[in-house]
């Protein structure tokens, strides 16, 4: 991979790596301790969105934080304070103690809508916007991809060994190191002409962020793709409600299977990030679109209609790997359409629509789930993602020159 010859962006990579890990067994532990002391599909529901919240009004001033602030800066002290954010989690043992599982997954979450976009920003200025753009966001979903598959999987296995608190002591370590992977990064962007004074920021808030929001609403493929993304984390939040639930009466199985499911959608990641890459630049932005949400449409609905785990196992493959290829797709499009100092609000306003749209499809089928029943709730998740589809097909066109920023020079081997 082009971007892996970039020092800098092998150790943002590792980092990332390494926090992500930690991140997925809890994942699977939390929500699934939730369950176990609640018995209550809404509040199982709740935990695994509970850190979607703080994306629907922090997103937004993030966004412009990342385009003021020192991007590197910024993800070093955000890694270091949610490594603080989790250990109350270590803590929780009786159903009243719910609410400190949704205070600390919040708190974390706050931290981690400012990383993000910075994330999201800073990756173009290190290793530019030609070929090593589709690279490095190849190996940040291969990134995700496997820690998905590895997290999930020992996620229920190391819950039953370790328990809550032994997990929480390892995504703690695992915040620690990425940050000292942040710490040893060289490259230094240029100062911002604008300043970062916090102050400044705030009184300027509203400006800035309209200065995002125009950017985006007046290109055709962002705003498609803003729209489409957003009817997507829709129905994928409501199969997330479904999910704990699913596995433990219809598939009869508990948190190791939930973290099979969980691990199989990473294998699809993982075979999709690649295949994401390939298709890009083959098929054009509307087809590879449109095409990957119809598949993850069908292949969600047959998923949660299945009756078998080994059925089950593969239409969550298939699924992850279709929606893999749709979030490369729509990531790689808005960084080489938008310009570096906007393009942290830009990144922040599809996290912060998509983390709206998760949680109402959580919330929504959560509270179906019971009176409605996993097929009506799951066909209706579907059609949503469906909708997504349709959406690329009718609105979008493939960014053209005029749209597309320049690759710029390559960055230096080092």
């Amino acid at each position: 991979m082009l971007a892996l010859r970039i020092r800098d962006f092998r150790l943002l990579w590792t980092g990332q790596l390494l926090s992500s890990l930690g991140s997925w067994l809890l994942l699977i532990a939390v929500p699934y301790r939730v369950y176990e002391l609640t018995g209550s599909p809404v509040a199982t529901g709740f935990a695994f969105t509970a850190g979607s919240v703080p994306g629907m009004t922090i997103a937004p001033l993030a966004g412009v934080a990342a385009d003021r602030w020192n991007r590197r800066r910024t993800m070093l002290a955000v890694t270091l304070g949610q490594a603080a954010c989790v250990a109350p989690l270590g803590f929780v043992h009786r159903a009243g103690q719910v609410g400190i599982v949704y205070a600390a997954l919040m708190a974390e979450s706050v931290l981690g809508q400012f990383y993000q976009p910075a994330e999201q920003a800073l990756v173009p200025g290190m290793v530019g916007r030609g070929d090593e753009l589709i690279s490095a966001n190849t190996l940040m979903s291969v990134n995700r991809a496997v820690t998905r598959i590895a997290g999930a999987s020992l996620g229920g296995v190391a819950f039953a060994v370790l328990g809550l608190p032994g997990l929480v002591a390892i995504d703690a370590g695992s915040y620690v190191a990425s940050a000292v992977c942040i710490l040893l990064l060289r490259w230094r962007a240029a100062p911002s002409a604008s300043g970062g004074r916090p102050r400044r920021l705030l009184r300027r808030a509203a400006a800035e962020l309209g200065r995002g929001a125009r950017h985006v609403t007046a290109s055709r493929p962002l705003c498609a793709l803003l729209t489409a993304a957003a009817v997507f984390s829709a129905g994928n939040g409501a199969f997330t409600a479904l999910l704990v639930p699913y596995t433990r009466l219809r598939l009869h199985g508990g948190a190791a299977d939930v973290g099979l499911l969980v691990a199989a959608t990473g294998a699809g990641y993982l075979c999709g990030a690649p295949l994401g890459r390939a298709l890009f630049r083959r098929l054009g932005l509307r087809p590879l679109t449109a095409t990957s949400l119809l598949v993850t449409a069908a292949a969600f609905a047959a998923w949660f209609s299945a009756g078998s785990l080994g059925l089950a196992l593969v239409l969550a493959a298939l699924t992850g790997m279709s929606a893999m290829v749709f979030l490369i797709a729509r990531l790689t499009c808005l960084q080489q359409s938008t310009p570096d100092a906007v393009l942290g609000r830009a990144c922040s306003l599809f996290l912060g629509v998509e983390a709206a749209a998760g949680l109402a499809g959580t919330a929504i089928g959560s509270v179906l789930v019971e009176p409605a029943g996993f097929a009506v709730v799951a066909d209706a998740a579907a059609l949503t993602i469906a909708a997504g589809a349709a959406v690329c097909t009718v609105f979008l066109r493939a960014a053209s020159s005029a749209t597309t920023l320049p690759p710029g020079p390559r960055p230096r081997v080092r």
